[in-house]
């Protein structure tokens, strides 16, 4: 067995949890997990990668979004 079977993998020790077979798909689930975070009300201090704060950036721009195209269709 060569020694990179044996060491864990980072983001597995880190963080306790699942991870991806490739860096993309590992970067895309953090991205879900902080979409999921902004979307149950945590606060962006609850992302502990970048890849988490990345994510929760982008649902909290998607929903100012949604609720500025709200109010101009309303206005209108």
């Amino acid at each position: 067995m060569n020694t990179q079977i044996m060491h864990p993998h980072e983001h597995a020790v880190k963080h306790n949890r699942y991870v991806a077979a490739t860096a993309d798909a590992q970067a895309e689930m953090e991205r879900q997990i902080g979409r999921n975070l902004y979307r149950r009300g945590r606060r962006i201090t609850a992302c502990t990668t970048d890849d988490m704060t990345a994510g929760w950036l982008a649902a909290e721009r998607n929903g100012a979004d949604a609720y500025w195209l709200g109010m101009m269709q309303e206005a209108n």
